[in-house]
């Protein structure tokens, strides 16, 4: 039953996704503007690099919450049974990969579960202080200092919280949800630490898709990359919240595209075309990855197969030539 639902799971996630990428090239194609192909293929690569930053902090939180996986592994399955996350209200897609680690390595989904409200907290949190920092302008040193020294040290209760109800295996009649998190302080600012950077790689993406699109010939700086960082981390935020659309795509582009024309003062037109590319270009980095996966896995089948014939024929013994 439960492999049945995974299926229909990824039908129906990958038809969303496909869609989206249909409706995307659509509203290109009838766009009068003619992006730069080169810096369409820089923001692909950046968008690239965060998924596997993505990946990476992942796998540090499940390995040290017990899960027996190493990075190349969660490669092979992060993004494919990630998938079922673009239908309409966002758990599907952390169920169907609970049911991977359960089916191919035996995570128990408790451990599972609690790797995804892990990976959520830290994702809304890294995505708020990459809001704080990076997105107003003129904000002096000080008051950004404050705002990590503030953001650090909420990411420290909120650890000792976690941990402190965690010991509790009830509360009165009702057995604790939260029993048995155990996670080290070192990985999980670790993981924080490598999320909030992860948002300047999507803040590439955007500056890339905006050279793209407006042809400009001014050179990137940190305050401009910055923004553009805090930008993409607010449309991803309230698009993360907005759990009746699809991955949160349509309040994520609007989002973005209300950003670009207020910080950057480019027409709406110009500004939803980067929205949508930018959508574009985080499908196809998706894209990307589930055929490195599927490559990978193959050649991972084909080391298998050769070396079990291998060591069949090895173990049959010689016939002996007669005197």
């Amino acid at each position: 039953m439960k492999q049945t639902a995974r299926v229909i799971g990824f039908i129906l996630g990958g038809g969303i996704l496909i869609y989206q990428a249909v409706k995307g090239i659509s509203f290109l194609l009838d766009s009068k503007i003619v992006p730069s192909f080169g810096w369409l293929l820089f923001s692909l690569l950046f968008g690239v690099l965060a998924i596997a930053v993505q990946i990476l902090c992942w796998t540090l939180i499940m390995r040290d919450l017990g899960a027996s996986i190493s990075f190349r592994q969660a490669m092979t399955g992060y993004v494919l049974n990630f998938l079922p996350r673009y239908i309409p209200g966002t758990l599907w897609g952390y169920l169907s990969r609970a049911e991977w680690l359960k089916n191919q390595y035996g995570v128990e989904y408790s451990a599972s579960h609690w790797g995804s409200i892990v990976e959520v907290f830290l994702g809304v949190l890294s995505s708020l202080v990459a809001v704080l920092l990076f997105l107003p302008q003129g904000i002096s040193p000080i008051d950004r200092f404050l705002i990590a020294t503030g953001t650090g040290l909420l990411l420290f209760l909120l650890w000792v919280f976690l941990n402190k109800i965690s010991s509790f295996p009830s509360f009165g009649k009702i057995a604790n949800p939260l029993l048995g998190f155990k996670m080290r302080l070192n990985i999980w600012v670790l993981a924080a630490f490598l999320l909030t950077l992860n948002w300047l790689n999507y803040g590439l993406v955007v500056y890339g898709t905006v050279k793209a699109v407006t042809h400009w010939q001014t050179v990137i700086v940190f305050p401009e990359w910055a923004q553009f960082s805090g930008l993409f981390s607010i449309s991803w935020l309230i698009g993360f919240l907005s759990w009746l659309f699809p991955a949160g795509l349509g309040p994520r582009d609007w989002i973005l595209s209300q950003g670009l024309v207020y910080a950057k003062a480019l027409p709406f037109e110009m500004a939803y075309l980067v929205a949508v590319l930018v959508r574009l270009s985080g499908i196809l980095s998706e894209v990307l990855w589930v055929l490195m996966n599927s490559v990978m896995t193959r050649k991972k089948s084909t080391g298998t197969t050769l070396k079990d014939c291998t060591s069949t024929q090895s173990n049959v013994p010689e016939k002996e030539e007669p005197y």
